[in-house]
């Protein structure tokens, strides 16, 4: 009865054994280098120079690593799609680079100062191939970067927040508001926590305060209009409403007449 007990388990044992022996000669899938590709972290970016007196200022947009991190410093290459603004004339890609140990990189952009005539300048920037990185998702290469020295929509994370509670458009006139309601500080605040540990130019803020915030700006607005002793409070010409606040600056819809601020105001 022993021997028969035995046999079973040492057939077992080999069967095991090899499959060990199988398992170990399978190389196990890894990424390369040459397999890591560089992404934006939005599809827009944009920047307001308000009062800027210098000849111009460096602005960083982030970008993200898919696949291999390195141990070592890695430049990916950045070409000019289209725009209104012209390369060594506007602005020049001062460096576009991902750090060694990092999966998060930047790319630096110079701005000058805008011509006395021109109010607002973008340009669309694609990621491409390199000796280093792959191409990577097409929906991830290009972005849209635009700067005014006026009022201009705040930088994804930004606009997230004020798109979720407060309004699904943007005009000048309805920035200038929020800013002279809430100080100029509303320009950093986010709605997610995220944003504010990778940039600690931003300020979290809890869902209460967007929720308090956006129904109690939407009663000034409101009070205002109905008083009746001034014209309603109305956006600018520059009017869009965007579909997701994903949709680059700029390219959202226009009305066919401009609304009032009241209006478009989101109800919470």
């Amino acid at each position: 009865m022993r021997h028969i007990h035995i046999i079973p388990f040492l057939l077992a044992a080999g069967l095991c054994n090899l499959c060990f022996v199988a398992c170990q000669e399978k190389p196990i899938p890894t990424f390369a280098p040459e397999d890591s590709a560089v992404a934006f972290h939005a599809q827009s970016y944009s920047f307001s120079f308000k009062g800027m007196t210098e000849d111009y200022r460096d602005v960083s947009l982030s970008v993200d690593l898919i696949g291999y991190c390195a141990d070592y410093d890695r430049e990916f290459k950045v070409e000019t799609s289209e725009g209104t603004a012209q390369e060594g004339r506007d602005f020049t890609v001062v460096s576009s680079v991902l750090k060694a140990g990092e999966v998060k990189g930047e790319i630096v952009l110079r701005i000058n100062h805008l011509p006395s005539d021109v109010e607002r300048q973008d340009v669309k920037l694609r990621i491409v191939a390199n000796d280093v990185f792959r191409d990577g998702p097409p929906a991830k290469t290009v972005a849209l970067v635009s700067w005014s020295e006026e009022y201009v929509r705040p930088t994804e994370p930004v606009w997230r927040g004020w798109y979720t509670f407060f309004c699904h458009g943007y005009s000048k006139e309805y920035h200038k508001l929020l800013v002279n309601y809430f100080g100029e500080e509303v320009e950093t605040f986010v709605s997610q926590q995220g944003p504010a540990k990778e940039n600690p130019d931003l300020k979290f803020q809890m869902p209460t305060w967007w929720y308090t915030s956006s129904r109690e700006f939407r009663n000034f607005i409101r009070k205002h209009d109905e008083a009746g002793t001034e014209p309603p409070y109305m956006h600018s010409e520059d009017y869009e409403s965007y579909r997701s606040y994903i949709i680059p600056y700029g390219e959202g819809e226009k009305p066919e007449k401009i609304p009032t601020i009241l209006e478009t105001l989101n109800v919470l």
